[in-house]
């Protein structure tokens, strides 16, 4: 079912939150095990990790995050990311 090794899947079915342990017995909810997968899915257009919350629109993966920089740094830190057209915005908080 899955490609990789006994102990990679426990691992990974741990991390996930997938695993009931039932006296003697360990169960793996799998719908939970495959949505946790999911989330380390590679874009094939374009080489990203599709993580949770992600937008993908015409090939292009689409992530909101947040970055508090000094606002004197805000424009040297806008230049470093331009790439792709990203912009930072200062906001208060």
């Amino acid at each position: 079912m899955y490609s990789m090794g006994i102990s990679k899947f426990q691992e990974l079915a741990k991390e996930s939150g997938a695993v009931y342990k039932v006296k003697q017995m360990c169960l793996v909810n799998t719908e939970i095990f495959d949505k946790y997968l999911e989330s380390f899915r590679v874009d094939p257009e374009c080489g990203f990790y599709k993580q949770e919350g992600a937008v993908v629109t015409d090939g292009v993966v689409v992530v909101a995050f947040t970055i508090k920089v000094a606002p004197d740094e805000v424009e040297a830190v806008n230049n470093a990311i331009a790439y792709g057209g990203i912009q930072l915005y200062l906001t208060k908080n």
